[in-house]
């Protein structure tokens, strides 16, 4: 049945305001086609009424589709002019969706504060994976061996599944009947970096009987294949495929503009043709890793779904986290594939992996400074304390609101220059969320508090002339020359990265933080009412 011309206006404001008192409604596209019996305006007209009378703090994004190029024309003028997008396709409409869909995913991921980080699970063993790859280059070599990149996956947490390697059929046949249970042979070459592609792969063998037939055979494939490649021998891994198991990829390249980028998709033999891939800006903690995850078209698969259990999401992001930890840390690697590993309900493993080197005079830094392990320290105080000295992390936030709670009302005052009951979320995300390319903040620790004893940061200009210093030590701290070792310890950072100055605002009646400052050679420059602006030169650091 047909509408009323006058009708028009009545339906879409009565549709809207439903909408619009509805909370679980985040934003409303509203359509209108034009016909022969009805008025774009007077639609308009309907849905700017229903906006105008909105509820107060409504937060609902509302978006009009008016079709038509010169019939709708006036109505999209109308609806612009009332604050409300105006679109003239469908298209454009739902492409202007996404983008504010997607900006306010991004604004509340700046607000994000991740989870702590688990200090007690094994570092990475950085030496190891640096030696390996400096041998490696020393060699000439561009890519790892398997034995290699087994051992630097493993030096960061990746796991792997059970493999030999061996030199000739007679030993794989040994390996696939040490390691037991069907195996996967594999062709072992440097420089053949797609083993599938030239017959280098044989699954499902059962004995060393079986598995002496295959690698003979294979050797005459890939001698057809590939007669210029040299054949190191061959991997012999076990069979894992774990029930309900998903083949996945992670990988990392190099950006010529943003440097290193992890890749995480679906994967196997397919990847390129499947093309289900996304990438992301190391460095990665879990919450980040999550949402790499999720803008894949499998991540609704490995959810789980009817009968079909959730795979290990918290194992995906655990390797995406390593791997984006590896990447930064070690900037001659400019290729990284595990293609593929298995994520099942039980956990995730590797199965094949490759590294390739290069120069690390010319890797393209890292878009993001990744955290700085370097500057981890401790030292003892005048009384014999040990504090531990760290640049602070975004999972700190927890334990800088409780040091925030603890703070006598006249510490809290002297720092913020006025009385601060809490660190909402967005100055915690200012505070824990750094930039270590331009700023830095030292926190203090004792074993077995996990409340900080206190804090030292600096924020420098863009051309690193001028960097604006705070202190803040906990209450009960006081008196024990905490204090003047974090000053000392930011002077330290803030000279060796060439800042020509420390500059910071202290108010006048602050005594203890201007007698400790002055003792460190800042003195006066400016006043500006009960502040005084105290500077500090820097030398030029040595060469």
């Amino acid at each position: 049945t047909g509408v009323q011309t006058c009708a028009l206006p009545i339906c879409y404001a009565d549709a809207l305001g439903v909408l619009l008192v509805d909370p679980d409604i985040d934003a409303v596209l509203a359509l209108n086609c034009p016909t022969g019996v009805s008025s774009s305006q007077e639609a308009a007209e309907g849905v700017i009424r229903a906006w105008s009378a909105r509820p107060a703090r409504n937060a609902l994004t509302l978006l009009g589709c008016w079709l038509g190029a010169h019939e709708a024309a006036a109505a999209r003028v109308q609806l612009a002019d009332a604050g409300i997008p105006a679109f003239e396709s469908i298209e454009s409409a739902i492409a202007g969706a996404t983008e504010l869909a997607e900006f306010a995913r991004n604004q509340k991921q700046l607000l994000h504060v991740p989870g702590r980080q688990d200090d007690t699970a094994a570092p990475p063993d950085r030496d190891l994976a640096d030696r390996l790859i400096t041998a490696a280059r020393t060699e000439g070599r561009e890519w790892l061996d398997v034995g290699d990149v087994r051992s630097v996956l493993t030096a960061y947490g990746v796991p792997l599944v059970q493999s030999r390697s061996v030199a000739t059929p007679a030993e794989a046949a040994a390996a696939a009947d040490e390691l037991g249970g069907p195996v996967v042979l594999k062709i072992r070459s440097s420089v053949i970096t797609h083993k599938t592609d030239v017959g280098g792969v044989v699954l499902d063998l059962k004995g060393g009987a079986s598995v002496r037939a295959a690698a003979e055979s294979m050797l005459e494939r890939v001698a057809v294949a590939r007669p210029d490649a040299p054949i190191d021998g061959f991997v012999v891994e076990l069979m894992a495929r774990p029930a309900d198991s998903f083949e996945l990829i992670v990988g990392v390249t190099i950006d010529p503009t943003f440097g290193p980028v992890v890749l995480f998709g679906q994967g196997g033999i397919g990847v390129e043709a499947i093309s289900d891939t996304a990438l992301a800006l190391p460095p990665l903690d879990l919450e980040l890793a999550r949402g790499l995850v999720a803008r894949t078209r499998v991540w609704r698969l490995l959810k789980g779904f009817r009968t079909q259990p959730a795979v290990d999401l918290d194992g995906i992001a655990r390797l995406l986290v390593a791997i984006s930890q590896l990447a930064l840390e070690h900037r001659e690697i400019v290729e990284l594939d595990i293609n593929p590993f298995l994520a099942s309900a039980d956990g995730v493993i590797a199965l094949d992996a490759r590294i390739r080197l290069g120069d690390p005079a010319k890797a393209v830094p890292a878009a993001i400074v990744p955290y700085p392990h370097e500057l981890e320290t401790e030292a003892g105080l005048l009384d014999g304390a040990i504090v531990r000295l760290r640049p602070i992390r975004p999972d700190d936030a927890e334990n800088l609101v409780a040091m925030h709670r603890s703070l006598a009302p006249e510490d809290i005052r002297t720092r913020f220059h006025g009385m601060l009951r809490e660190l909402d979320a967005t100055m915690l995300m200012r505070l824990t969320q750094i930039d270590y390319d331009r700023e830095m903040a030292f926190i203090a620790f004792t074993e077995g508090d996990p409340v900080p004893l206190g804090v030292v940061r600096m924020h420098a200009d863009p051309d690193n002339e001028s960097a604006e210093f705070a202190l803040l030590v906990r209450s009960d701290w006081h008196g024990r020359g905490l204090g003047t070792w974090l000053m000392q310890a930011i002077i330290n950072y803030a000279q060796g990265r060439g800042t020509r100055q420390l500059v910071g605002s202290v108010l006048r009646d602050n005594i203890n933080m201007l007698t400790l400052i002055r003792g460190l050679g800042f003195h006066a420059t400016a006043h500006d009412g009960d502040e005084l602006t105290m500077v500090l030169e820097l030398a030029p650091p040595a060469i």
